[in-house]
């Protein structure tokens, strides 16, 4: 009874439990199974790689900036670790993306750099062709090379020293202060990448290293060390000797950190100070060529101005060239004839022949020969007229020819009382008498001195009625200066007779100190100007001081180019501007 019981109650319980076993069952297989694939790495990832990626997707498409910010550190670190570790692995993963890419950045560069090219040529060309061209002319550059030197100025932007086998970068140098948005490692890594890229697919066989890289406007420039490589990003036109410089730069740098760089563990402490010469080398580059530039502009100016003056004075010297042929042709053929007429050596006699009109100087023996030149000369009909202004050498000399002009020049001047005495001693001639003025003394003196022999006059007349108040000296001294000729000094005949007059007013009035003035014209530089100035006030204070005057009674200033009378624009103005004039400083 019993077992018949048993059996009734396992049958009920298999017909009540049997379903939920099955589900026990299934359940606890999936459960093993479950923890399998999560025992099992490579299943768990097949598992949730559809769920993470459908994920990231979401979450790229939802907040593109917040999945960039969060993955860009982890990306960096892994790229620079798999760069320093593992460039050849690098290489074949990147080549089949980085080829392609290459090839078209550098067709799309191409196209980019010829079309800046196009429009920089352009611009430049619509400025003045003419002179461009000849600029090249001159300077023996071809127009291409200059204009795209103008169209393509020359920079350095930026400097980096990379660690030849690792990759990392040890210093940068920038023309832009704060590129703190730039990643320099990143960079450099990639520069290093890039490096090993092309050497391992176009210089498999060759084992070259990559120099330059060039991408629209801009180029950069490799500069390979034994333990380092320098990066050089350029743009514009590349000097010539833009090379040799940065081979300067570069032994500069690696016979001072040669040690260091061989060395190299990836401690950046080292090299704290290594940026400093590389920052001076972008200054002092572009600050060169920038000069050089501005230098290059003022020549070419200065090359336009040279051309216009060359072509101007062609022009004046054909138009010149010929009447000066023809007169010096027609003086040769005047003086032969003369010669040939006159029993006199005229070799010393000047033919001068402007605008038709002849003119003969100089210095013959008597009369007799003046008078046979002008008669071969009137004669003549290739010139519209002649003068001659010849002097006579025994007249000259001769103590009565110089009395006679004397009494011509003295006709019209009135005398108080008799008339003044002359006494000529060869070339000197000593006034004595008296007059009414000192203007009529002052006329006498210039009218004597226009006489041809004399070269020097004493003038001992005496003033019936002689200026008796400073005030009186002050205002005389005020309407006589002393002028002199370009580049000179020295005291004229009519000179000395102001001077004399001078002298005898100052012995007359104690009261009076007088002050001599030298100035000069702006012709010559400022301190040449002075000195001339003071050798004019100089030259009078001496000859003052020789004939009566005592240095207490006189004083000297220098002035050089400075309080002109008239404007320095004209040779009229510059003529008045030569002088020494006379004041009177103090009164006692």
């Amino acid at each position: 009874m019993k077992s018949a019981n048993k059996s009734s109650v396992e049958k009920l319980r298999k017909i009540l439990f049997e379903e939920d076993s099955k589900k026990i069952d299934s359940f606890v297989g999936e459960l093993e199974r479950l923890k399998e694939q999560i025992g099992d790495q490579e299943s768990l990832i097949e598992v949730l790689e559809p769920v993470i990626a459908d994920l990231l997707n979401r979450k790229i498409a939802d907040s593109k900036d917040e999945m960039a910010a969060a993955l860009a550190p982890v990306m960096g670190d892994a790229i620079r670790t798999q760069i320093s570790e593992a460039k050849d692995d690098m290489v074949d993963a990147l080549y089949p993306v980085i080829g392609q890419t290459i090839r078209k950045s550098v067709s799309e560069s191409m196209k980019n750099l010829v079309t800046t090219v196009n429009r920089r040529i352009d611009q430049a060309l619509s400025g003045p062709i003419l002179a461009t061209r000849l600029k090249s002319t001159i300077t023996g550059v071809s127009k291409g090379e200059l204009v795209l030197k103008d169209a393509l100025p020359f920079k350095i932007d930026e400097i980096f020293l990379i660690h030849k086998e690792s990759g990392l970068l040890i210093a940068h140098a920038s023309s832009v202060e704060n590129q703190s948005s730039m990643d320099k490692d990143l960079v450099s890594g990639m520069l290093t990448a890039i490096r090993d890229f092309v050497s391992e697919v176009f210089n498999a066989k060759q084992k070259q290293d990559l120099e330059e890289i060039q991408y629209g406007d801009s180029k950069i420039l490799l500069d390979f060390g034994r333990y380092s490589y320098f990066a050089f990003v350029i743009s514009g036109v590349e000097p010539t000797d833009f090379r040799e410089d940065i081979e300067k730069l570069s032994h500069k740098l690696f016979n001072r950190y040669h040690k260091k760089l061989r060395n190299f563990d990836g401690d950046m402490t080292e090299f704290g100070d290594i940026t400093n010469p590389m920052k001076a080398f972008i200054v002092q580059i572009n600050q060169e060529h920038a000069l050089k530039t501005a230098g290059e502009t003022k020549s070419y100016f200065k090359y336009i101005g040279g051309f216009l003056v060359s072509i101007l004075l062609i022009i004046a010297l054909w138009s010149w060239l010929p009447g000066f042929l023809r007169n010096l042709n027609m003086q040769k053929k005047i003086r032969t004839q003369v010669q040939n007429v006159v029993d006199y050596d005229i070799s010393a006699l000047d033919f001068d022949v402007d605008n038709s009109w002849l003119t003969v100087s100089g210095t013959v023996s008597s009369m007799d020969v003046r008078s046979r030149i002008d008669s071969v000369l009137s004669e003549r009909d290739d010139y519209k007229g002649y003068t001659l202004d010849l002097d006579i050498e025994d007249r000259i000399s001769s103590k009565r020819y110089i009395q006679e002009n004397i009494e011509k020049q003295l006709s019209g001047i009135k005398f108080p009382g008799k008339r003044p005495i002359f006494i000529i001693e060869d070339d000197i001639v000593t006034i004595e008498g008296e007059v009414a003025d000192l203007e009529t003394k002052r006329r006498i003196s210039h009218r004597v001195s226009d006489v041809r022999g004399v070269h020097m006059i004493i003038n001992n007349l005496q003033q019936n009625e002689s200026l008796n108040s400073s005030m009186e000296i002050k205002q005389f001294l005020k309407t006589h200066t002393i002028f002199f000729d370009v580049n000179n000094f020295e005291i004229s005949a009519k000179d000395t007779v102001l001077l004399n007059e001078i002298i005898t007013a100052m012995k007359a009035n104690d009261s009076c100190k007088l002050l001599v003035k030298g100035y000069s014209d702006n012709t010559s530089s400022v301190d040449y100007n002075m000195l001339l100035s003071k050798n004019r006030a100089d030259k009078i204070h001496d000859y003052l001081r020789l004939n009566g005057l005592s240095d207490e009674k006189l004083e000297v200033s220098y002035h050089g180019e400075t309080d002109p009378l008239a404007s320095n624009s004209s040779e009229e103005g510059r003529a008045r501007n030569r002088r020494v004039e006379f004041d009177i400083i103090q009164e006692r």
